[in-house]
């Protein structure tokens, strides 16, 4: 018995010293476990924190696409546009830098958010200058896209989106510096370039309703009613007209 007790202690004595470098071991792999998890809080690794809202998630997808087709206006502007709506301004400039600096030809699409991106830091009359340019090239791509469809003998009607989006944007900062005989000229040629808008309509009767030009202003509630016969905002505005509120 003894001599088995003997032989057993003798086993254990002998792997002593691989089970100190086994724990040594372990513990050395804790050691660096734990400094780069450290590294990774310090860092932000592991802080950064999945899209918490809709704007959030819409920006990290547009960022990865961005990365993949920074030459395309298209996305450069949703990604501005993106970026400028959560405020995020020195994006916005990077994105538009980026894509400026590269062999890419003019895009009125991507110009409307240059305008935009200045508005929303505070330089209005130069972002006006950069929507009257961002009108002229939508008007250019327009003709270009009518020449282009008559030589193949196409007569369908052509629409410029993006001239509408310049247009409104200089309504917003004409209207808020109060310059509104400007501002319902850029509305006439919105709704000329698209006469199907009963939210441009009602907004176009409340400036000609402030202006005193009730005719006028009812005009285009009721228009904006033939659209949307419930639209509030319009039937508000001929029930201001109505009791002498505007």
């Amino acid at each position: 018995m003894d001599q088995e007790t003997s032989r057993r202690s003798t086993a254990v004595s002998a792997t002593d010293p691989w089970v100190r470098r086994l724990l040594v071991a372990v513990l050395v792999t804790l050691v660096l476990v734990l400094t780069a998890v450290v590294y990774m809080v310090y860092t932000g690794v592991l802080t950064a924190q999945a899209p918490r809202t809709l704007a959030e998630k819409q920006t990290a997808m547009l960022d990865q696409a961005f990365k993949a087709t920074p030459d395309d206006p298209v996305i450069v502007a949703d990604y501005m546009r993106a970026l400028i709506a959560v405020e995020r301004y020195a994006n916005a400039r990077s994105v538009l830098k980026t894509y400026r600096s590269g062999e890419t030809a003019a895009a009125a699409v991507v110009t409307v958010e240059e305008a935009r991106l200045l508005d929303a830091t505070g330089d209005s009359e130069e972002a006006l200058k950069v929507l009257d340019t961002a009108a002229d090239e939508a008007r250019a791509q327009k003709e270009s896209i009518i020449q282009g469809q008559l030589k193949r003998g196409i007569t369908a009607p052509v629409s410029a989106p993006v001239l509408v989006d310049a247009l409104l944007l200089k309504v917003e900062i004409l209207q808020r510096d109060e310059r509104l005989e400007e501002a319902l000229s850029a509305l006439d040629e919105a709704l000329e370039e698209q006469p199907t808008m009963a939210d441009v309509f009602s907004w176009r009767g409340d400036i000609n309703a402030s202006l005193g030009r009730v005719d006028e202003a009812r005009a285009d509630y009721e228009k904006a009613l033939g659209m949307i016969p419930d639209y509030q905002p319009a039937l508000d505005g001929l029930s201001a007209l109505e009791g002498g509120g505007l």
